[in-house]
């Protein structure tokens, strides 16, 4: 299994993968959310990102203001940079988007502790579902990706005319 909380498993992956780590890396996006307990989630980290796939990122806050301010600080002058917050099942979520290097990013910042965050969830039983069934399945996700698919859909088409799928009681 994958440590996803730490994002060094992306220096040895595929090319996105790999563009992502040095963008992180190089504006030390990470080591300044490190305060807000980062994890990289969707479906870069699944390995079954596109090259137009956006990087995303969860955070926990214990005070909201502290983190749009910290936040603010730290990417405010980017391009493209815009911080809104909504209300979900989850609480009160903060959504900053930006663009470095035309990648574009958003984080996300709730209460609710990192690792216990739907994204993190979902993409974790993502992860056990594509890794179970292999690489062709792992590449048949990134085909219907390529073709506009979101991540949990292509999975969920490609289960249900799975065999295996078919089986399950």
């Amino acid at each position: 299994m994958i440590d996803f909380r730490n994002i060094a498993y992306l220096r040895q992956g595929n090319a996105r993968q790999q563009q992502a780590y040095a963008l992180l890396t190089e504006h030390a996006v990470m080591e300044t959310l490190q305060p807000f307990d980062p994890i990289l989630v969707g479906s870069i980290p699944l390995n079954v990102g596109t090259e137009t796939s956006d990087i995303d990122i969860i955070c926990c806050w214990q005070t909201k203001s502290e983190f749009v301010d910290a936040v603010f600080r730290a990417f405010g002058t980017i391009e493209n940079f815009s911080i809104t917050d909504k209300n979900t099942d989850e609480g009160c979520i903060v959504r900053c988007q930006l663009t470095l290097h035309g990648v574009d990013i958003e984080i996300f910042g709730s209460s609710v502790p990192s690792d216990q965050q739907n994204a993190y969830k979902r993409m974790l039983a993502k992860y056990e579902i594509i890794e179970r069934n292999g690489e062709d399945f792992r590449q048949a996700v990134v085909n219907l990706k390529q073709k506009g698919v979101k991540t949990g859909e292509a999975i969920r088409m490609l289960l249900e005319n799975s065999k295996e799928y078919l089986d399950e009681p």
